[in-house]
């Protein structure tokens, strides 16, 4: 450590400077002034040598507190820069990046917990398979643009007539499943199925045209048809290719018999999507939906 001492100097009679040195580089340099000449013993020295160094490695200190804080607030800014990137890539990988539905993959862990707690609560599940009607004509005619504005007005409608503990995902180009939780009877599962065709029927305004897509729906219920979501999809699956050939636009449950086998257990009903008042006529207000009840007996 290296001092300088100035005598005689003004206004101040002594000056002592004393350098702030650590072993990485000089901080500093420490000024102590007096009116007195000579003011400073070797004493004196000896001690501010002393509070030089002391100060010189708090400086020193501060200095790499400082610098550490600036890298922690570095890290937590990337931390968090990953973090939105790691959420983004992971909503892309479970959700549909058109309609932003959960996608099969999200589907299945929604389902297990779904499966779990229907079971755990021993209550009724029902799973409905929606597939579109002539969506491929909205797009060989009008474009892959409108349709793919067609299908983000579907997963904005089917959401619109669910409840927030139901599911819906999109499984396949124009194919949908939704899921009904702590289903109470049929003929609940089949205003909600009706009221899906009815919604999905509507006419969309879309990028200058006019579109129009019906629904053919298969239902499954948990656990009468099945006990994981395969087995679900496959039944309701199944009941939505019979709604298609029975003249689409309807629904179908699982395990209905075809209308020729069984025609009494499976009428084909005409009714409205919803209850009309007493004075109004039949057919009145909406166009009618064609569905296809489960037997009483199921």
């Amino acid at each position: 450590m290296q001092e300088l001492t100035i005598v005689g100097s003004r206004p101040s009679e002594s000056i002592l400077y004393l350098p702030l040195i650590t072993e990485q580089s000089v901080l500093g340099i420490l000024t102590v002034q007096s009116f007195t000449k000579q003011a400073y013993t070797e004493q004196h020295r000896d001690t501010l040598r002393v509070l030089a160094s002391y100060i010189a490695i708090a400086l020193g200190n501060a200095r790499v507190h400082e610098q550490l804080n600036g890298r922690n607030k570095d890290i937590l800014r990337e931390k968090q820069e990953l973090e939105h990137v790691y959420d983004q890539i992971s909503y892309m990988a479970n959700h549909d990046n058109l309609t932003r539905l959960p996608n099969r993959r999200l589907l299945d862990e929604l389902m297990q917990v779904a499966l779990y707690q229907a079971q755990r609560r021993n209550q009724t599940l029902a799973l409905l398979y929606i597939d579109l009607d002539d969506f491929k004509s909205i797009n060989d005619n009008l474009g892959h643009e409108v349709g793919d504005a067609v299908l983000r007005t579907v997963a904005d409608r089917l959401k619109a007539a669910l409840r927030a503990m139901d599911i819906v995902a999109r499984v396949g180009g124009d194919e949908f499943i939704v899921v009904i939780q702590d289903v109470k009877d049929a003929d609940g599962v089949a205003r909600v199925a009706e009221k899906i065709i009815t919604n999905l029927s509507e006419a969309m305004e879309l990028m200058g045209h006019t579109c129009s897509v019906g629904a053919s729906v298969g239902v499954s219920l948990y656990p009468k048809h099945g006990q994981t979501l395969d087995e679900l999809t496959k039944q309701a699956d199944s009941a939505m290719y019979h709604a298609k050939n029975r003249g689409k636009g309807i629904f179908v449950f699982a395990g209905a018999p075809p209308p020729m086998q069984a025609r009494r257990a499976e009428p084909l009903l005409e009714t409205t999507a919803a209850p009309l008042s007493p004075a109004a006529p039949r057919g009145a207000n909406r166009s009618p939906v064609r569905v296809s009840r489960e037997p009483a007996a199921a």
